[in-house]
């Protein structure tokens, strides 16, 4: 499958405990490289 999309931010947190459990929790991760993988969530 060859397809581009383009982000306009990327937003980094610190992982407090609510944000880990809410990371663990999270189904759709896309890859985008070896080992790096993206989602998008709403907190």
């Amino acid at each position: 499958m060859d397809f581009k999309i383009e982000f306009t931010y990327i937003i980094a947190a610190r992982l407090y405990a609510p944000i880990q459990q809410m990371l663990a929790a999270h189904k759709t991760w896309m890859v985008v490289g070896n080992g790096i993988e993206i989602a998008e969530r709403m907190y």
